[in-house]
């Protein structure tokens, strides 16, 4: 997972996504090994730009390709990663809900319609065939989705019930739709780890005997998702642990402007 490091992974998934979306096999990713650049600016990620995309909207794959997989296997392993897939998939869920949606293409094509029509071009295909596989890969994709997308937002450890901690850190265990990017505890974001495509891991320290953990699901852009909440009661019985006990100095300031 280093990659989160150096790669603007969730770009990067998205770019695939966008390949899956289109039906396009002649490209880095999804299909062979080709036509994409990657690229990075002087202090930032690593970032994916496709170009060369004229095998798509049903001149290439059929509506039901497959969502992930290519010839790369190193990157076939980035989709077996459920960090990384969860991006992949909240791509394809913006995807239905958005530009495949028929609200959203149609005016796309009437403008364009209309641009030939002005200018007296005539000969131009209709739209009619890239309506039909746009409207054919939003099916597969949305049935894809609702098959892969089952499990709600829930605590799971000891069944969702209070416990007690034999640690000073609480081990919580729990699952969550793609649409959670990350977890806070407490209005607080904490690191997790995704076990599976659906299933979460968080270590939470523990300050006091008794802790209630107040959790909820939060979409990439920072802000919760309503109604995708959970909370558990964790006791602890051992010594508790004070922050300010693990504090290390490395560097003073000896002179501050204040």
């Amino acid at each position: 997972l280093n990659l989160l490091n150096v790669a603007d992974m969730d770009q990067w998934m998205r770019s695939f996504a966008l390949d899956g979306c289109l039906g396009n096999w002649d490209t880095w990713g999804t299909g062979n090994s080709q036509n994409k650049y990657i690229y990075a600016q002087p202090g930032g990620r690593w970032r994916i730009l496709p170009w060369d995309m004229d095998w798509v909207l049903g001149v290439g794959d059929a509506t039901n390709r497959r969502l992930f997989g290519g010839n790369d296997a190193a990157v076939n392993v980035m989709f077996d990663t459920p960090t990384f897939q969860r991006m992949a998939w909240r791509a394809y869920q913006g995807a239905v809900a958005g530009p495949l949606s028929v609200a959203e293409y149609q005016p796309q094509f009437n403008a364009r319609s209309a641009a030939l029509a002005f200018n007296q071009v005539t000969g131009a295909s209709s739209p009619s065939a890239i309506a039909t596989y746009l409207n054919g890969r939003r099916t597969f994709l949305n049935t894809q989705i609702q098959s892969a997308d089952a499990k709600a937002f829930a605590i799971t450890s000891n069944g969702g019930a209070d416990f007690t901690s034999s640690t000073a850190v609480a081990v919580i265990d729990g699952t969550a739709p793609f649409a959670a990017a990350a977890i806070s505890v407490n209005g607080v974001p904490m690191p997790l780890e995704w076990t599976s495509v659906q299933n979460f891991r968080l270590r939470v320290p523990l300050t006091a005997r008794t802790t209630v953990l107040n959790l909820a699901a939060v979409r990439a852009d920072g802000t919760p998702i309503s109604g995708l909440t959970d909370s558990v009661t964790v006791r602890f019985n051992g010594i508790l642990q004070q922050p300010g006990d693990f504090v290390g100095i490395h560097e003073i300031h000896y002179n501050p402007a204040e």
